[in-house]
């Protein structure tokens, strides 16, 4: 399957591969297309992933040429290739590592084109035929995306109240009847509906966690993901599913709508159709999401308006696409191609709180309400602060109190109330108190952002000690590099976060 770009001669692939639970056939052409050849790199990942059989990993590829290339000749019966996966190779390499039982070394490392033996060969190999992010593959190819209705206000229609209320498989058949999608290079869509339908305020962890379960139990059968909800809680759903989605490959678009697709007017079909676009025919390797003109990373995104169609920014990171008379890629913004094996993790532990400092607030009631929290209850408490990261410093009680619930065991973090810029403990006096009081300081990342985070790594079960590590580090874009701790910054070695 991995297929050596200058071998022109070597133009298709078919490969068919069956489990206990499906049998699908691919076709996969080559013509030189970065794109192409790392999904051939990518797609036999599945099969380790989602069958539990000792047969999951077996694979028959039938290659299809005249083997003339460089003059070299296969005999009839060695035309099936057998790849097999190595469980035992680490994981150096954007897909899993396989072993290629070919004639001998030398043919094979013709056809794939390195040494598959060699990981330092292979991984490099695999490093300079990777997608560069952004890139738009060919409109005559054929893609498809995997909708995943929550809700929200896009399939709402109005009662007899004169209130707008979800109507359950309203938006599926008005999805179904789009002539849009009946012409290249919009996607082949499916769709799955939540049940019951849910407004974005109704949505927790738990519907979160589902929308990853479903991105996992997919992964391999769509080229990408649209997710439509309500707007109320989408940066938070966001940037939880960004986190808990561990190398990404394929872009997950969230998306909605400030009026509802029956209204003449609506912005929902428009949102929707260049979700679907940007999904199944653009290389993004992030959760990101496409309100009314941009596309955004979906850990930096924040709603600022409950009015107007723009309703969401991305206030401390540029926009990762500007929508004008067309959809104009900002490439050296989107994220580069992981390295690892994608993984989903779909536990996250919501014992969070979020405090909101206000002027003349009452630092006794701060005190007896984080005086009666426990590790049980909270394991994390999230302080908006003013600014750079101030507070009161006449306020003495509340940063004892914090020093006290980090003594027991509760991660405190703090960010700021200010949209722009970022948290920056040391340039006042009273932050650095915080700073030896165990307060994390969370840069720009947004509250939702660092809510989120923070229950992810909750989730993942870390200690105490490395919960504050990774919290300064930057493992999903969600934080410039100049709020990034300088002692993690020097750090070696990629976060396996």
């Amino acid at each position: 399957m991995l297929l050596n770009k200058n071998m022109n001669s070597l133009k298709k692939i078919t490969a068919v591969f069956s489990s206990f639970y499906k049998k699908k056939i691919f076709t996969i052409f080559d013509n030189n297309n970065e794109r192409d050849l790392y999904k051939s790199l990518n797609f036999i990942q599945c099969f380790n992933k989602n069958d539990n059989t000792n047969h999951a990993n077996r694979y028959s590829v039938n290659l299809e040429s005249n083997f003339n290339e460089k003059n070299i000749t296969f005999p009839k019966n060695n035309l099936n290739y057998s790849f097999k996966y190595n469980k035992h190779q680490k994981n150096l390499n954007y897909v899993n590592k396989y072993s290629v039982n070919t004639i001998n070394n030398n043919e094979k490392k013709e056809i794939l084109g390195c040494d598959a033996t060699n990981d330092r060969d292979y991984t490099d190999f695999l490093e300079k035929n990777k997608p560069t992010p952004g890139t738009r593959q060919n409109e005559e190819e054929s893609s498809n995306v995997l909708i995943i209705y929550t809700g929200g206000t896009m399939g709402m229609i109005k009662s007899e109240e004169g209130s707008l209320v979800p109507r359950k498989g309203y938006l599926t058949e008005q999805i179904k009847q789009l002539s849009e999608l009946q012409h290249p290079p919009t996607p082949e869509v499916d769709i799955i509906e939540f049940d019951p339908i849910m407004d974005s305020s109704d949505m927790t962890y738990k519907e979160w966690g589902e929308i990853v379960a479903l991105v996992e139990k997919y992964y391999f059968d769509y080229d990408g993901f649209v997710v439509i909800m309500g707007t109320d809680t989408m940066s938070y759903a966001s940037s939880a599913v960004s986190f808990m989605l561990q190398n990404l490959t394929k872009p997950v678009i969230f998306t909605g709508s400030m009026i509802p697709f029956y209204v003449p007017y609506n912005d929902a079909k428009r949102n929707l159709i260049v979700s679907l676009l940007i999904a199944g025919t653009i290389d993004i390797p992030e959760v990101c999401i496409f309100f009314n003109n941009e596309l955004l990373r979906a850990n930096r995104s924040i709603k600022t308006d409950s009015r107007d169609l723009g309703a969401f920014i991305s206030p401390n990171y540029p926009a990762l696409a500007h929508l004008g008379t067309g959809l104009v890629m900002h490439k050296k913004f989107i994220t580069e191609y992981p390295k690892g094996k994608f993984k989903a993790y779909k536990k996250i532990d919501s014992r969070i709180t979020v405090i909101k400092l206000i002027p003349g607030f009452d630092d006794e009631f701060f005190s007896q309400a984080l005086s009666n929290l426990s590790n049980n209850n909270c394991r994390g408490i999230v302080m908006e602060l003013y600014g750079t990261g101030n507070l009161p410093s006449k306020k003495r009680s509340l940063i004892e109190c914090l020093k006290r619930a980090s003594d027991r065991g509760i991660v405190v973090c703090a960010t700021t109330q200010c949209q722009r810029g970022g948290l920056k403990f040391g340039e006042y006096g009273v932050s650095r108190e915080l700073l030896a009081s165990n307060v994390i300081g969370c840069g720009d990342m947004t509250t939702a952002s660092v809510v989120t985070k923070l229950a992810y790594l909750f989730g993942r079960q870390v200690g105490l000690e490395k919960i504050r590590e990774v919290m300064v580090e930057d493992i999903r874009g969600e934080i410039s590099k100049e709020y990034i701790n300088v002692l993690q910054s020097t750090k070696k070695g990629k976060s396996i976060y």
